[in-house]
């Protein structure tokens, strides 16, 4: 999952991490603990609330849009500690325009021309 991940998204992964006081490589791997798996749902409403779409998000996460619905929904019922947790980590993350736009595309590399010329 670290490779398809996006900055935004690992910064935001790293955030809840600290805030929750847990090992990032735990919470985003596929450990169904119940503090990993409250934690990953901090990461879905900081996002939820910066703009993405739960597609995205799922996307990112290695999920279903349908897991992070269900994580969504599972959050009504929380403590409040966990969400002065949630907003603790949410601080720490700019999620601003100018800092979760992407960098330019680097140049693509020249294409390879063929050493035989004429037809084929």
């Amino acid at each position: 999952m670290w490779d398809t991940m996006n900055h935004v998204t690992h910064s935001v992964c790293a955030a809840v991490a600290e805030a929750f006081g847990i090992p990032l490589a735990r919470m985003i791997g596929p450990s169904r603990n119940r503090i990993y798996v409250r934690a990953r749902w901090a990461v879905i409403r900081i996002m939820v609330d910066a703009g993405y779409s739960l597609s995205h998000i799922g996307r990112e996460l290695g999920m279903d849009h349908t897991t992070v619905m269900h994580g969504i929904r599972c959050m009504e019922n929380l403590s409040v500690e966990w969400f002065a947790k949630m907003s603790d980590a949410k601080a720490a993350v700019d999620l601003s325009p100018s800092a979760t736009e992407p960098t330019a595309p680097a140049a693509p590399a020249p294409r390879r021309t063929s050493a035989r010329r004429g037809p084929r």
